[in-house]
């Protein structure tokens, strides 16, 4: 059984392993740095003043958090690194192992912010609130919600905060040039989102959905 403090060391093993084949494996740090601008516009500024692969690494590392690798894994993937995508794939099992046990219960007592990247300054928000109880659901289940809600563009969306009330509210940031294709997106995928306890979704500042402003209209 996984805790954080348990996936927070596999992370670190996984960057320390992967970042010196990564190293070898890419033709150079210009070429590298133009992957990530295309891949990941949000990192543009950052890349901009980035001098060295140290540097460019820690935007990478900061740009991953502890379920979400994506961005490490699509360099490893571009670039053909085979010794990496070992080390990739344990720890994304890993990962598996850790958001199927871990309990929504737990999770609203740690510092997310410790654990899951920071959002950049060109991020909107995205919040759902759920008709959740915290020791009935998993990380897996937040994975599951926004995988039905943003399909395939899911990895452009990052949890930062879980709060514990009435209700679960799980607050994500988006970059600002995703947010029209993740609003149609998620309206497609309402009806799934509802069978999944979905009480109220905000996209920026546009309610998409909200359960109980649709029952007050019905009773009047």
């Amino acid at each position: 059984q996984y805790d954080f403090d348990q996936m927070r060391v596999k992370f670190g093993n996984l960057i320390e392993a992967v970042a010196p084949l990564i190293s070898k494996g890419i033709p150079s740090l210009e070429e590298l740095k133009r992957y990530l601008r295309r891949c990941f516009p949000g990192l543009k500024p950052q890349l901009a003043i980035a001098e060295s692969f140290d540097d460019v690494m820690e935007l990478v590392e900061n740009k991953c958090t502890i379920i979400n690798i994506c961005c490490l894994e699509a360099i490893v993937d571009h670039y053909n690194i085979t010794e990496a995508k070992r080390h990739i794939t344990e720890f994304k099992t890993a990962v598996d192992t850790f958001c199927e046990e871990v309990k929504l219960s737990v999770c609203c007592k740690e510092s997310f912010k410790r654990i899951l990247s920071s959002h950049p300054p060109t991020c909107e928000t995205v919040e759902f609130v759920l008709e959740w109880k915290t020791d009935e659901h998993t990380l897996n289940d937040i994975r599951d919600l926004l995988s039905k809600a943003f399909e395939d563009l899911v990895n452009n969306v990052q949890v930062r905060v879980i709060m514990e009330g009435n209700s679960i509210i799980i607050t994500c940031y988006a970059p600002h040039h995703m947010m029209d294709i993740l609003l149609v997106t998620a309206k497609k995928n309402l009806g799934l989102l509802k069978e999944m306890g979905l009480l109220k979704l905000t996209l920026g500042h546009d309610i998409i959905y909200d359960k109980h402003q649709r029952d007050k209209v019905r009773d009047e």
